[in-house]
């Protein structure tokens, strides 16, 4: 593990310094799960006009003023790097669905996100998307869905609507972030992914037994869109733990420097693709698309 003098960290890039901090909270060397960000030493002045945002977000979640205390930092979730596979113009496979942004995997980045892709992603594959996404809502003024699977969509939403006794989905779904956190984090470790992997049918389980959705409304019902959220959520991630177990190397943030601490183009120098299949997840790959630089040879 790499070693950073204090101004080059000032400097590092956001996955560098979640991969410092997580270091230093996995070595004990935290508080409370944390590392402190002290910006004492810029004064109230510069803190006021310059970090108004970063004070304002520390005085309301941590109660701290960083004009006078440090304050608790640990890594979290930024951006999703992967998404639904699409071509230049944001079609998918499913005839007349579109996708773009963070939803979206058009092979612009791989496991690490250069700065300033995100605006790439939203300004010229947005606008790509949404004008294919018209062209061909113009075009095509419907489609026709099979009767089985509008019966099946209406079964499992009636059957969400009718449970009278269980669970709110908030407390599993907190359970989920919590291990996922825990297990499936900025470092990656093969024993802790097998036993989220438990963990989720755990979930999975008290999911199937029942959540109790307490708005019965067919308007506006957000109550039960969390609920058919937190059941997509626990088959999505079922998805990243079977293909971060997988991966056999580090990467970006598929960062295992425990027991795969390099980088290996030769295996995996490939997009990870899964489908649900059989109510499971099934893996397979796609290799990379590049054209001028050939990242393989290394010689730019």
């Amino acid at each position: 593990m790499k070693t950073y003098a204090p101004n080059a960290m000032e400097l590092a890039s956001r996955d560098v310094v979640s991969r410092a901090e997580m270091t230093e909270i996995d070595a004990g060397r935290g508080i409370n799960g944390s590392v402190m960000l002290d910006m004492r030493h810029l004064g109230a002045e510069r803190i006021i006009e310059r970090l108004p945002g970063s004070r304002e977000l520390a005085m309301t979640f941590a109660g701290l003023d960083p004009i006078y205390d440090p304050i608790p930092v640990r890594p979290g979730a930024h951006y999703h790097m992967g998404g639904v596979e699409t071509d230049n113009d944001g079609a998918t496979e499913l005839t007349g669905l579109y996708a773009a942004g963070e939803v979206a995997c058009v092979s612009v980045h791989g496991a690490n996100r250069l700065g300033g892709n995100s605006l790439m992603e939203t300004i010229t594959f947005g606008r790509r998307s949404g004008r294919a996404a018209a062209e061909w809502a113009l075009s095509n003024t419907t489609i026709d869905v099979p009767p089985s699977a509008e019966a099946d969509a209406e079964r499992e939403l009636r059957g969400l609507l009718d449970v009278s006794t269980g669970e709110r989905p908030w407390q599993i779904r907190n359970d989920l972030g919590t291990s996922m956190l825990e297990n499936f984090g900025v470092f990656r470790r093969e024993e802790q992914m097998a036993k989220q992997i438990e963990i989720l049918e755990e979930l999975r389980e008290r999911y199937a037994r029942g959540v109790i959705v307490e708005d019965k409304g067919e308007v506006f019902n957000s109550d039960l869109v969390q609920a058919i959220e937190l059941g997509n959520m626990i088959d999505l991630a079922a998805c990243m733990l079977q293909a971060g177990i997988a991966r056999k190397e580090s990467r970006g943030a598929h960062a295992r420097p425990y027991d795969f601490p390099d980088r290996d183009d030769e295996n995996f120098m490939k997009h990870s693709i899964t489908r649900w299949a059989d109510d499971r997840p099934e893996l397979s790959y796609k290799d990379v698309r590049y054209t001028k630089y050939d990242p393989m040879e290394r010689t730019y």
